[in-house]
């Protein structure tokens, strides 16, 4: 539900709470839920995800495009940590309460809803729906998965044999 779906929705009801006046409380209500609903979104341009959040220190939204296959969590974890250096702590978890690890997937990531916890703020996370894979062309993907990290892995050993034969 958007801030402005929630102003609108309610604009019909009078909440009253102890002496606060009926609008004081709406608004009160939509300053404390807005930011967990609108402040991280996720839009697929050019067939990548594009992760926007609000930044705490600087208030200001970032753009952070994601390679679905290749980066994970953490990767994204520390990007956010790099961009903004007022960020203490920085998690993600499930809806249900579990903690994401850092070797997850974002493809993975972006099947679910998630939320994304920096310092003392949980933000609510719904990433569009997706088509999935058939099993086929999945098994296809793991099997290039497979081949591309065993390809970094032989060309990492091998520039660091060069470097040792250098030293």
């Amino acid at each position: 539900m958007s801030c402005t779906r929630y102003r609108a929705a309610s604009a019909t009801k009078q909440y009253t709470r102890g002496s606060l006046p009926g609008r004081i409380w709406e608004l009160f209500i939509a300053a404390l839920l807005c930011p967990l609903m609108v402040n991280v979104t996720v839009v697929y341009q050019n067939g990548l995800p594009v992760i926007s959040v609000r930044l705490p220190s600087r208030r200001e939204r970032c753009q952070f495009t994601l390679k679905p296959i290749s980066d994970s969590v953490g990767v994204f974890l520390r990007q956010l940590q790099e961009e903004d250096r007022g960020i203490d702590r920085v998690a993600i978890y499930s809806p249900d309460g579990v903690r994401v690890a850092a070797s997850t997937g974002i493809d993975l990531l972006l099947l679910d809803d998630f939320k994304l916890v920096i310092n003392d703020l949980t933000y609510h996370v719904r990433p569009p729906k997706r088509d999935l894979l058939s099993h086929e062309n999945a098994a296809t993907l793991n099997d290039v998965k497979t081949l591309v990290q065993q390809l970094y892995t032989t060309l990492c050993i091998e520039q660091h044999q060069l470097n040792k034969e250098r030293e």
